[in-house]
C-alpha cells in the first residue's frame, strides 16, 4: 500500500514537473517571438527614416549599422548617430517601437520640426541627446513619461514655450540642458543636478523656488532678460559648485547668504544692475576659483575677507562704482592669474603686496583714482603679460624692476602724472608689442 501511495505521489510530481517545463517553455517561446516582433518593428523603424542609407549596408544584421548597438535578444538598446550629417523630421523616427532604447544621440545633424509626442514611449531611455539642430516647438509634455532619464540634453535648437512642469516629476534627473533655445519659463525641477538654461528668453524674477533645488551642483542662467533680485533663499543650494548668472538684468544687492555655500568653485554675477556692497562673506568660500561681478553698480570697498580666497584664479570687478583702497590681503591670493579692478573709483596707493602674485598674468588697474608710485615689486611677476595701470593720479618713477618681466605683452602707463626718465630696461623686452607712456610728466626717452 505504501509502494502504490509512494509511485502515484511520484507520478503526480513528474506531471506537474512536465506542466512547469511546458508552461515554461511556452512563456519563454512567447518571449522569443516578442522579441523577434520587436527586432523586426525596430529594424522597419530605422529604415523607414532614411538615416542609415548612405551610413550603412541596410541588407545585413541592423544590430551592426552605424551607431546602433542591441542586447542578447537583439532588440535595440542604443542609438548613437553624433555629427553623422543626418537630416529630415526627427518624427521620421517612430520612437513607439524602441521598447527597450536607453542611449539615443542625435546631436549636431540637421534634424528640424518638432520633438514628437512619441518620445514619451521611450520608457527605458536613460540619455536623450538631441542637442545641436533645429528642432521648433515646444518640448512634449509626454517627455514626464520617460521615468527612466537621467541626462536630458536640447541644447542649441530654436526651442520655444516653457519647460513642461511633468519634467519635474523625474526623479533619476540629474542633468538639464536647454540652453541656446527660445524657452520662457522654468517648471519644478527638484532633483536636479546641473540645470544649464542659459542663451534663452526668460523673463521676469528668479522665483524664489530655486531654493528647493537641494541637489543642484550647477546653476547656468546667463544670456537671459532676468530681473529682480537674487533670492536670499539661494543659500539653501549647499551642494552648489557654478553660479552663473551673467548677462541679465538683475538688481538689487548679492545677497550675503551665498557665502554659505561653501562648495562653490565658480561665481558669475557679471554684467547684471546689481548695487550694495560685495557681501565680506565671499571670504568663506575657500574652493572659490572664478569671481566675476563686472559690470554692475556695486559700491563700497573691496572686502579685505576676499584675500583668504587661496584657490582663486580669476577675480574681476571692473566697471562698478567700488571705492577706497585695494587690500593689502590681496597678496595672500598666491593662484591668482587674472586681477581685473579697471574702471572703478579706487583710491589710495598700489600696494606692494602684489608683487606677491607670482602667477599673474594679467594685472588692469586702469582708470580709478590710485596715487602714489608704481611699487618695484611688480618686477616680481615673471608671469605677467598685461599691464594696464593708464588712467589713474599715480607719481614718481617708473621703476627699474620693469624691467624684469621678460614675458610682457603690454605696458599702458599713460594718463598719469608720472615722472623721471624711461627706463632702458623697457627697451629689453623682446615680447612687448603694445607701450603706451604719453600724457606724462616723462623727461627723455632712452627706448
Amino acid at each position: 500500500m505504501m509502494k502504490m501511495e509512494s509511485s502515484a505521489f511520484s507520478n503526480i510530481t513528474y506531471s506537474i514537473l512536465v506542466m512547469i517545463s511546458a508552461i515554461s517553455l511556452s512563456i519563454l517561446c512567447r518571449v522569443c517571438a516578442a522579441a523577434d516582433h520587436t527586432s523586426d518593428l525596430e529594424r522597419k523603424a530605422l529604415v523607414n527614416t532614411g538615416w542609415w542609407t548612405r551610413l550603412s549596408n541596410i541588407s545585413s544584421n541592423h544590430c551592426n549599422w552605424t551607431g546602433v548597438t542591441c542586447n542578447s535578444a537583439g532588440t535595440i538598446t542604443k542609438i548613437n548617430l553624433v555629427d553623422r550629417g543626418i537630416s529630415g523630421e526627427l518624427g521620421a523616427l517612430n520612437f513607439s517601437c524602441f521598447p527597450n532604447l536607453e542611449y539615443l544621440c542625435l546631436s549636431s545633424n540637421n534634424l528640424y520640426e518638432r520633438i514628437p509626442s512619441q518620445i514619451g514611449f521611450l520608457s527605458k531611455i536613460k540619455h536623450l541627446y538631441l542637442d545641436r539642430n533645429y528642432l521648433t516647438g515646444i518640448i512634449p509634455t509626454e517627455i514626464g513619461n520617460l521615468k527612466n532619464l537621467e541626462r536630458l540634453i536640447f541644447s542649441s535648437n530654436k526651442l520655444s514655450g516653457s519647460i513642461p512642469s511633468q519634467i519635474g516629476a523625474l526623479s533619476n534627473l540629474i542633468d538639464l540642458y536647454l540652453d541656446r533655445n527660445n524657452l520662457s519659463e522654468i517648471g519644478n525641477l527638484k532633483n536636479l543636478e546641473t540645470l544649464i538654461f542659459s542663451s534663452n528668453q526668460l523673463s521676469g524674477s528668479i522665483p524664489s523656488q530655486i531654493g528647493a533645488l537641494s541637489k543642484l551642483k550647477n546653476l547656468y542662467l546667463y544670456w537671459n532678460s532676468l530681473t529682480g533680485i537674487i533670492p536670499t533663499k539661494i543659500g539653501n543650494l549647499k551642494n552648489l559648485e557654478t553660479l552663473i548668472f551673467s548677462s541679465n538684468q538683475l538688481s538689487g544687492s548679492i545677497p550675503s547668504q551665498i557665502g554659505a555655500l561653501s562648495k562653490l568653485v565658480d561665481i558669475s554675477l557679471d554684467q547684471n544692475n546689481l548695487t550694495g556692497s560685495i557681501p565680506s562673506q565671499i571670504g568663506a568660500l575657500s574652493k572659490l576659483v572664478n569671481l566675476s561681478l563686472d559690470q554692475n553698480n556695486l559700491t563700497g570697498s573691496i572686502p579685505s575677507q576676499i584675500g583668504a580666497l587661496s584657490k582663486l584664479v580669476n577675480l574681476s570687478v571692473d566697471q562698478n562704482n567700488l571705492t577706497g583702497i585695494i587690500p593689502t590681503e590681496i597678496g595672500n591670493l598666491k593662484n591668482l592669474e587674472r586681477l581685473i579692478f579697471s574702471s572703478n573709483k579706487l583710491s589710495g596707493s598700489i600696494p606692494s603686496q602684489i608683487g606677491a602674485l607670482s602667477n599673474l598674468i594679467d594685472l588692469y588697474l586702469d582708470r580709478n583714482n590710485l596715487s602714489g608710485s608704481i611699487p618695484s615689486q611688480i618686477g616680481a611677476l615673471s608671469k605677467l603679460k598685461n599691464l594696464y595701470l593708464y588712467r589713474n593720479s599715480l607719481t614718481g618713477i617708473i621703476p627699474t624692476e620693469i624691467g624684469n618681466l621678460k614675458n610682457l605683452e603690454t605696458l599702458i602707463f599713460s594718463s598719469n602724472q608720472l615722472s623721471g626718465s624711461i627706463p632702458s630696461q623697457i627697451g629689453a623686452l623682446s615680447k612687448l608689442v603694445d607701450l603706451s607712456l604719453d600724457q606724462n610728466n616723462l623727461t627723455s626717452d632712452e627706448l
